[in-house]
């Protein structure tokens, strides 16, 4: 004897009202590229192991056979130069720059871009003076640039201002604050390009180029402080090329005129590490070459990656990391290195470092992101 299945009577339908009383679906959130988190994420770490080799052990105590190992099978054959590994991060940060903040101006516009930028650099910056003042206050060393300078309500306001690293002679409490001071120049020649970036992004990016070209060489020729400028705006072209990778990653311009303006980018940037710039920020076109190779695999490899909370965590701490670990760590380090062993010294510098990003990502760098996001939202109509 068969059973007949008993079909359930169908649900009724929702009433309008308990229609509208469904909440509705939250908006999805941008998906993260995660080539992006991943090469923040290494690149801060690059500079964290390369300033800590070059600037502290090297100096300080001498190669140990670890870093020395490391450093024969990465910088020599890729000629990254003195600062090794940590040399193609700096290029990497500039790709990612142009590469990220070249859509937010465009969806933002100048005034609502400028307000974000502002309030997303500044607050962690002016944080890290303050403790590298501290630590120069007390006789402690962060990592510096040239000569340290004193601890003076003016010096503290120019190295706020990020004028001091236009000045000469060159000091500062952060010492890696200079790429911030390009990061600045960068997005004030983005926000003036906005207009024409909208209509014909091409015809944006090769005015960039000329106007970026037509600087150096006065810089070049009339030297003094605009020599001093002149010396960082070949850096520029960095980010530009991210602009470049951009557009034709997202099919905004052909993917053979993104390959020319990498190409005359790359042309002019080695050019000018040839010309008789200030000395103070030396070019070096191979950092720069693997920076781009690391830049084009990643996006080659974009639709195979998958996200990771680690990649995450890291990228969302890397300005910090980068910060931090200058006015931290080599206070930390060159305060314990003559009293404790040395894998003692490095694990405090690392701790005191972890700790020090941590809470400068919860308590500066996150909420100045979220006022930021507040202040240059778009009024409601």
């Amino acid at each position: 004897m068969r059973l007949k299945a008993v079909r359930e009577p169908p649900e009724p339908p929702e009433s309008p009202a308990a229609q509208q009383e469904t909440p509705p679906e939250a908006p999805r959130r941008p998906r993260r590229i995660v080539f992006i988190d991943i090469i923040r994420a290494i690149a801060a770490l690059w500079v964290f192991y390369g300033h800590v080799d070059i600037l502290f052990i090297q100096e300080e105590i001498g190669p140990t056979w670890f870093t020395s190992a490391f450093n024969y099978f990465i910088g020599p054959p890729l000629h990254l130069g003195e600062e090794g590994i940590g040399a193609a991060a700096v290029p990497l940060f500039f790709l990612v720059s142009g590469f990220v903040i070249t859509p937010i101006a465009l969806k933002m516009g100048t005034g609502r871009f400028t307000m974000n930028r502002l309030m997303r650099l500044y607050p962690p910056l002016i944080v890290a003076v303050l403790i590298g003042a501290g630590a120069v206050a007390v006789g402690l060393h962060p990592l510096i640039l040239r000569s340290e300078p004193d601890v003076t309500l003016g010096n503290i306001l120019t190295n706020i201002t990020l004028i001091n690293f236009f000045q000469r002679p060159l000091g500062a409490f952060v010492g890696v604050g200079w790429t911030l001071a390009v990061e600045l120049l960068f997005c004030l020649l983005l926000a003036a390009m906005l207009p024409l970036l909208r209509r014909w992004i091409w015809i944006a990016l090769a005015v960039e180029i000329e106007i970026l070209l037509v600087l150096i060489l006065l810089g070049n020729h009339f030297g003094g402080t605009l020599g001093v400028v002149a010396s960082e705006l070949p850096y520029l072209l960095i980010p530009v090329m991210g602009q470049a990778i951009w557009a034709g990653w997202n099919k905004k311009i052909h993917g053979w005129l993104a390959g020319l303006f990498l190409a005359v980018c790359w042309g002019l940037y080695v050019w000018s590490s040839h010309l008789d710039l200030a000395d103070d920020f030396v070019l070096r076109p191979a950092p720069l070459a693997f920076g781009l190779l690391i830049m084009l695999i990643g996006i080659g490899m974009e639709n195979r990656l998958r996200q990771r909370a680690l990649w995450t965590w890291l990228s969302e701490r890397s300005f910090s990391l980068y910060l931090m670990h200058a006015v931290v760590a080599f206070p930390v380090l060159r305060g314990l290195v003559n009293v404790t062993p040395l894998w003692l010294t490095l694990l405090a510098g690392v701790a005191a470092t972890a700790v020090a990003v941590e809470l400068c990502y919860r308590f500066v760098e996150r909420p100045s992101h979220n006022l930021a996001r507040r202040l240059s939202r778009r009024p409601a109509r």
